[in-house]
Parts: C-alpha cells; sequence; structure tokens
C-alpha cells in the first residue's frame, strides 16, 4: 500500500501487559503526520488497538517512529550502496563486467573499497542505533504504574514484574 494509517513508535512496553503506540498517516510505511496515541493491552496483534485506550499523545513515540524510520532508511541505502561498491570492486579487478561507470579515479579498486568501508560501517551504525531506539521502549516503574491505573490492572502485579527480575520485562 503506497499511503495509508499505520501504527509506530511502540514504546512504554511492560512485555506480556502493554504498551503505547502512536497512529500515523504513513507513506509508504514511513510514518508522516501523528494523529494519536494508544494505550494497547498485549496479545492483540492486530493492525488496530482494539484492546486499549486512547491516551494524548505521546511525543516520545513519535519521536522514536521517526528516528527508526530515518535509521531504517538509511540502512537501506548504505545495503545498496554497499552492494554497488562491492560491484564496482569485482569491475575494476575485470572478475565481472557490470557496466557502471565509475569516476575516472587514479586508483578505481582503492575508490570502491572505500566505499564498501564507509557504507559498511554507516549500515552497521543504523542497524546499532535502531537496536539502541528498543532499550528506550521499556516502561519504567512509575510510567507503569500510571499506565497499570487506566487499564484498571492491580498496582501489585505491576511491583511484582519490576521486583521480580526473572519476569518478563522486555
Amino acid at each position: 500500500m503506497f499511503g495509508g494509517d499505520g501504527y509506530y513508535g511502540r514504546i512504554d512496553r511492560l512485555k506480556g501487559l502493554f504498551h503505547v503506540k502512536t497512529r500515523f498517516i504513513h507513506i509508504c510505511f514511513f510514518p508522516i503526520i501523528p494523529r494519536e496515541s494508544w494505550l494497547v493491552l498485549e496479545g492483540d496483534d492486530s493492525a488496530s488497538p482494539a484492546r486499549g485506550l486512547r491516551i494524548p499523545l505521546q511525543w516520545k513515540s513519535v519521536q522514536l517512529a521517526w528516528f527508526r524510520a530515518v535509521a531504517y532508511l538509511l540502512a537501506i541505502a548504505m545495503l545498496v550502496d554497499t552492494s554497488l561498491g562491492i560491484g564496482l570492486l569485482l569491475q575494476s579487478l575485470g572478475i565481472v563486467r557490470l557496466g557502471i561507470v565509475a569516476s575516472h579515479d587514479e586508483d578505481p579498486i582503492m575508490s570502491a573499497v572505500w566505499l564498501i568501508v564507509v557504507c559498511s560501517l554507516l549500515l552497521i551504525a543504523s542497524i546499532i542505533l535502531v537496536a539502541f531506539t528498543y532499550r528506550f521502549g521499556k516502561a519504567s516503574e512509575d510510567v507503569a504504574l500510571s499506565h497499570a491505573r487506566l487499564l484498571e490492572i492491580p498496582e501489585r502485579v505491576i511491583r511484582e514484574r519490576f521486583l521480580n527480575p526473572s519476569s518478563t520485562r522486555d
């Protein structure tokens, strides 16, 4: 689908219980305009928050959705550029003939190697950035208690999750 509505920016997650996500107008799955945020009970993986509450727009969710989208685009671009660099290197070595026109550098092999190295490092960095943002997606105890009150989840359930390290908090 070229455009439409989608939910992005999952934050304040307490695994198995709830999380917050924001509904966006998207173009090609890139979140553009935030519309509303939802506190959703987990266990319902449908596209709409059938089991949840609409809450005020959560800017942390919006910012993370935009940041993740840009990081994913960077990763895709760097994957393509790394592949191009490999193609240029193979062509410069005479292994394949791709018809890729490169600049008239004195050393096309070194140019291709630099392209591969730089793009690979940016690809790795963008993947690490995306993974790092999910660390911000976990709910703190205070936020979890606040959300639990809205969903009428007993406070003791939340406190047990934070006191018991073997509980599922991811």
